[in-house]
């Protein structure tokens, strides 16, 4: 979820880089390269990208529920 956050402010909202790494410094557990290299992603590189990453995790857990319901676990 917070790589939906610093997607969308850094994409609709004007963030700076330096402020999506702070917000990520915040809320999550990752070393400062890691965030800097995600700040790039969402940045240029990819935008909306997480939010493509969560659309098809969602639909893949809703998928693997009906199935298992179906066909027992």
């Amino acid at each position: 979820s917070v790589r939906l956050v610093v997607d969308t402010g850094m994409n609709d909202l004007g963030w700076s880089r330096e402020q999506a790494m702070d917000f990520m410094r915040a809320h999550v557990i990752e070393s400062d390269e890691q965030i800097k290299t995600e700040s790039i992603r969402y940045s240029c590189d990819i935008p909306a990208q997480a939010l493509g990453y969560k659309i098809g995790s969602l639909k893949l857990i809703a998928l693997r529920k009906k199935y298992q319901t179906a066909l027992g676990s």
